[in-house]
């Protein structure tokens, strides 16, 4: 997981694809592109969002700026709901929006936890979900998160934001 910038251009509708291009190409040539998904950028820093604002400005193109997280092959996306919460790029990287997502991480506390039962139910409200040293990570719905922490009080279990 690494957390990541985006700039989106609005680009008027009667823009050509060329013209697109065109800028995509100016863009990369000065900022490094990480990926892209039509017209958001992902970026690894705040002052390559900067730069990329101050690339399109001249050609009076409003952009967004947007917190991204990458999640990495070993996550396991719910694709009938990745889309409301995320992208997976034509490269095949899949990123979420952290203004709607944040990560938890359900661990055991004790010999009276049931961590199995706490991941199955967790998972039914996951966006995401990755298994990493003795502790399930899920990308969740930021308005889930008292649910999560219920999930896991009742399986005896902790729950704890990571990102």
């Amino acid at each position: 997981m690494r957390p990541l910038f985006s700039v989106e251009l609005h680009l008027p509708p009667n823009d050509h694809y060329t013209d697109l291009e065109l800028l995509i190409q100016e863009i990369a040539s000065t900022v490094p592109l990480l990926d892209c998904d039509h017209t958001l950028l992902f970026l690894s820093s705040q002052a390559d969002v900067h730069a990329v604002e101050a690339i399109i400005h001249p050609h009076n193109i409003p952009c967004e700026q947007g917190s991204w997280l990458a999640l990495e092959d070993s996550w396991e996306a719910d694709h009938r709901i990745m889309t409301d919460y995320g992208v997976i790029t034509p490269a095949g990287h899949s990123y979420i929006d952290m203004s709607l997502c944040m990560v938890v991480q359900l661990a055991v506390v004790d010999d009276t936890s049931e961590l199995e039962l706490a991941v199955l139910q967790a998972a039914e409200h996951a966006i995401a979900a990755r298994r990493e040293d003795g502790r399930q990570l899920f990308a969740i719905d930021r308005q889930q998160e008292e649910l999560l922490e219920g999930i896991a009080r009742a399986y005896h279990c902790s729950c704890n934001r990571i990102i």
